[in-house]
């Protein structure tokens, strides 16, 4: 899909970049009030939920723009600092192509590794792996285009212990897309983890 480089409709990359400030300043703050949790590390064999809503928008693509969605993701431990993730979240980004407006509706499923470096309230994680990403656009040239793309992500993020099973995740990803723009997209969330 084809878009102009004049007259740029949404300023994503800035409000992306905002948030994601935010939501770190926020989560740092949480991570030093307070006294510490008493919660044990994750153990191999361990499982863990996530729900979470965060922004995302497309990258070095300011013709669309920026929009909440959920996602959910399961973590399985094999060791206490490694996990297998799979994720299930929905990308829907607001577009324009000349004076028609429509939006690109992801539908997305990914499977990660992560390595987190857990001990004291704050600690962090790395993350990436491999997606199948369905896309539906209502903004194309030619009409409705629908299409499947596969992709990869990468990222990290802080986890903040708030219980003996519940911490708050925030974590930025960026995902790489086959096929026409958008095929970069960034994505900034805040979710509730618990470990069963």
């Amino acid at each position: 899909m084809a878009h102009s480089d004049q007259n740029s409709t949404f300023p994503a990359g800035a409000a992306l970049r905002c948030g994601w400030v935010r939501l770190l300043l926020s989560c740092v703050a949480l991570a030093w009030s307070g006294q510490p949790c008493a919660a044990a590390s994750p153990r191999t064999g361990d499982i863990a939920f996530t729900a979470a809503v965060g922004a995302h928008g497309a990258l070095r693509d300011d013709d669309f723009g920026v929009q909440a969605g959920p996602s959910a993701a399961l973590d399985f431990h094999w060791t206490a600092r490694n996990s297998l993730r799979g994720t299930l979240g929905v990308l829907q980004l607001p577009a324009q192509e000349g004076s028609r407006r429509g939006s690109i509706t992801t539908l997305y499923v990914t499977v990660n590794v992560s390595h987190n470096w857990f001990g004291g309230r704050l600690f962090p994680f790395v993350t990436g792996g491999l997606g199948l990403y369905g896309v539906e656009e209502s903004v194309a040239r030619d009409g409705d285009r629908d299409h499947l793309a596969l992709g990869i992500n990468g990222g990290g993020g802080v986890e903040v212990r708030l219980g003996d099973s519940w911490t708050l995740r925030l974590e930025g990803l960026a995902h790489v897309l086959t096929g026409e723009a958008p095929s970069r997209l960034a994505t900034a969330s805040l979710g509730l983890k618990y470990y069963f």
